[in-house]
């Protein structure tokens, strides 16, 4: 554990507070990024949970420490208010490009805390702002980029970030239990993104990592992160009052 901590201090930059440069989650980009940066504070909370289970307290708050700290930094660095940018890029200049990885802050890192109404605010207008950016509307449902400007397999919509949104808008809705008007919405905008994604699958059920820009085009097949997002994404639908879909 001890080495852990050492190298999490080389890991870190003293210059900007958000880890050193490396390639990100496309394995498109270099620098530092919102994403991966969500993943370290995320894991470095979860460190500090089995530190202190383990009897190691001190090394439990350092962690704790190093957790909010990347937070801080994120949020300060890294928030444009309406978007997340990408990152720092490899000249540590920030790299305002809109990426849907950014919804890790929502789903799984848990980066932004739902319970909390200003954080939740800021997840509620990060997902609006990544949507009017990256959304390709499929048949009236919100379909994703991976990332501004993104071709890869002809530049269409991912089933990977389809998903993702739906997992975010899912988690803003158990969050939203107050007001139900509210919770339908984002539920109903989720099955929607959900429903385009089936529609993009085999005649199997077997779920591809890209739509592609025309109605059964498809890339990857099958695709195990977009098969698991999709399980991951009814668990918390599952979680919710039901729709109006269930009585169809």
């Amino acid at each position: 554990m001890r080495r852990a901590a050492t190298y999490l201090a080389k890991a870190i930059s003293p210059d900007h507070g958000l880890h050193n440069s490396a390639f990100d989650l496309w394995e498109t980009f270099r620098g530092t990024f919102t994403y991966s940066n969500a993943a370290i504070s995320a894991a470095l909370r979860e460190a500090a949970f089995l530190g202190r289970d383990a009897g190691h307290e001190q090394l439990a708050e350092q962690w704790e420490a190093a957790a909010a700290a990347i937070k801080g930094a994120v949020m300060s660095r890294l928030w444009e208010g309406e978007v997340f940018a990408r990152g720092l890029d490899a000249d540590n200049e920030v790299d305002r490009a809109v990426d849907a990885s950014a919804l890790g802050l929502i789903a799984p890192f848990e980066f932004l805390r739902l319970d909390d109404e200003k954080e939740r605010e800021i997840a509620r207008t990060a997902v609006e702002g990544l949507v009017r950016v990256l959304s390709r509307p499929t048949d009236g449902a919100e379909t994703l980029l991976r990332f501004e400007g993104d071709t890869y397999a002809g530049g269409g919509p991912a089933a990977v970030t389809t998903l993702w949104l739906a997992r975010a808008l899912l988690r803003i809705a158990l969050a939203e239990h107050g007001d139900q008007r509210a919770v339908a919405a984002y539920r109903a905008r989720a099955v929607a993104s959900m429903r385009a994604v089936l529609r993009a699958g085999t005649s199997t059920g077997v779920l591809p990592e890209m739509m592609g820009r025309t109605p059964g085009a498809r890339w990857a097949v099958p695709h195990a992160w977009t098969m698991a997002s999709f399980v991951a994404a009814c668990l918390l639908l599952d979680r919710l009052p039901p729709g109006p879909e269930a009585e169809s």
